[in-house]
């Protein structure tokens, strides 16, 4: 249903967009309406019939009464507050599901303008926490490590804990985006305009609060150019070896597509919407790495984040456009035998006193076998147990023989298995084995 939907909403966007260019209107608040109802139609036409949700426009407040400024568009799940002799309301943090900061035209000065709006939305804290669902699978694809209990939380890496705090902070913040209908040419150009920025807020003597990772817009939008976030939430940037996060990339893929991955996966990860919404989803966004941050402790005790910017041409990001079809893992025959168990089980002692000797017969120690399935993202070492990283892990035996095994969670591997019988029905061979 997404890319049905996106596509749709696209096509209405850029033909939208252009009748709104022939309207040569010059006064600049009427722009911003338009711009503001545009935005407000097609999202509103995004989520399901007879919803509970709204699109709407308004204010933020929070329990001791403070209130934020106007905010252009709001995705919300209450009816909120009317204020009084005005036609506008007032939402609390808890129901706010998304923010959009809507642009006719972004470029440097209106990067900066959206950026520090969103940013007021952070200081709004909700009175309940969201999904601890999402919070763990982002936490564990991120960092392929299993989420740890509360208690456990001050004995890991500081690097790891405080990416813990962060992806915390993005589970119970509403998604926060900056739609800018018109903007840069230019890929790269629109990407340095954004380190630009950065920099001219950087200051090594005394960081500058509101510019770690968590105060980052969820998705930046420039026309066909996009900045999105690596979070988990839904897209992914696995942990570097040196604990640097590729949490900020960039992509041209269809930017209301983008959209609604990022509202979706929070809504229903709520309960709010049902996963079928991802059910035409088999497509890996085609994305370059832009920014990387870690946590670093200094000597005088304060914290920051470094960040390390990742400089390519508009040539290179014209080569990674292409979408790839999203695949399992494939496994060699003892991987696939210790996950088949994991699958069934849900956890393997590696204590187990058989275990290392069939490792070791198809030529892994310990160590390297439960790294081969760490850095794939399907399972962790937790103390002497062998754990899933995944939330419903699937093997599956091809015809061709070959050993796979991938999430299934929101039908992703079904998905991909039907495309490739699909691809081999003329050659009439026999269905996989399913365990």
């Amino acid at each position: 249903m997404i890319k049905k939907v996106s596509e749709l909403l696209q096509k209405l966007i850029i033909a939208e967009n252009e009748a709104l260019k022939k309207q040569n209107i010059k006064h600049a608040p009427t722009i911003g309406d338009m711009y503001e109802g545009l935005t407000q139609n097609v999202l509103d036409k995004a989520l399901p019939v007879n919803s509970p949700l709204d699109v709407t426009s308004g204010f933020i407040v929070d329990n001791d009464g403070n209130m934020s400024g106007e905010l252009d568009c709001l995705i919300v799940s209450s009816e909120g507050q009317k204020i009084p002799y005005t036609t506008k309301r007032k939402y609390a943090t808890d129901d706010v599901v998304a923010v959009i900061q809507v642009k006719k035209n972004l470029y440097s000065a209106d990067i900066k303008d959206g950026y520090e709006n969103l940013l007021s939305v952070m200081k709004f804290k909700p009175a309940r926490l969201r999904s601890a669902i999402l919070f763990r699978d982002a936490f564990q694809s991120i960092t392929r490590r299993p989420l740890p209990e509360r208690y456990e939380v001050n004995s890991l890496p500081f690097e790891i804990q405080m990416l813990y705090h962060a992806l915390f902070v993005e589970m119970v913040a509403p998604v926060r985006i900056i739609l800018g209908y018109n903007g840069f040419k230019s890929h790269a150009g629109f990407r340095q305009s954004f380190v630009n920025y950065l920099s001219d807020q950087s200051d090594s003597q005394q960081p500058k609060k509101g510019y770690g990772p968590t105060s980052f817009p969820s998705l930046i939008v420039c026309g066909q150019y996009s900045l999105v976030k690596c979070n988990g939430m839904p897209f992914i940037g696995p942990i570097e070896q040196d604990n640097f996060w590729p949490f900020y990339c960039s992509t041209s893929s269809n930017p209301i597509e983008l959209m609604l991955q990022v509202i979706w996966t929070k809504l229903v990860y709520d309960s709010k919407l049902e996963p079928s919404v991802f059910e035409d989803d088999v497509w890996r966004q085609s994305v370059a790495r832009f920014l990387s941050a870690k946590c670093v402790q200094h000597h005088n005790g304060q914290q920051g984040w470094e960040f390390r910017v990742t400089n390519v041409t508009d040539e290179y990001l014209k080569d990674s456009e292409n979408l790839k079809l999203w695949e399992p893992v494939f496994l060699d025959h003892s991987q696939f035998v210790i996950m088949n168990r994991l699958c069934a089980e849900g956890q393997l002692s590696l204590l187990e006193p058989d275990l290392d000797s069939f490792i070791s017969n198809h030529g892994y120690s310990l160590e390297s076998f439960v790294e081969s399935l760490n850095t794939v993202g399907l399972a962790a070492r937790y103390g002497n147990d062998l754990v899933l990283l995944t939330q419903n892990c699937v093997c599956v035996i091809l015809p061709d023989g070959r050993f796979a095994a991938g999430e299934n969670a929101a039908g992703q591997l079904t998905r991909w298995m039907n495309i490739y019988l699909a691809d081999r029905n003329a050659q009439k061979l026999p269905p996989p084995l399913f365990y």
